[in-house]
């Protein structure tokens, strides 16, 4: 196969594993609030929390990095992709 395409599959190959491991996660989290939670024994709301700027902040900068983790792998396949040959 050409170079090229090895590229392409490895970075397909990379991303695909970034999105197996935020999926897991996603729904690791999800399956445990729904398993946990029981509004019975907690019918009072944490007193705490009220806006939440801290999760707020969180979820702002992880899918930020997410992407600047993907981005670096995938602009130096385009730079390689995009080197001119004389024939």
């Amino acid at each position: 196969a050409a170079p090229g395409f090895t590229g392409i599959v490895e970075l397909h190959n990379t991303i695909f594993f970034y999105l197996i491991v935020i999926c897991v996660g996603v729904f690791w989290v999800l399956g445990s609030v729904m398993y946990y939670y029981n509004s019975k024994n907690s019918p009072i709301v944490y007193k705490y929390l009220n806006h939440g700027t801290l999760i707020e902040l969180i979820w702002t900068i992880t899918p930020a990095l997410i992407l600047t983790i993907i981005a670096f792998p995938s602009f130096r396949l385009l730079y390689l992709l995009d080197e001119v040959t004389s024939p």
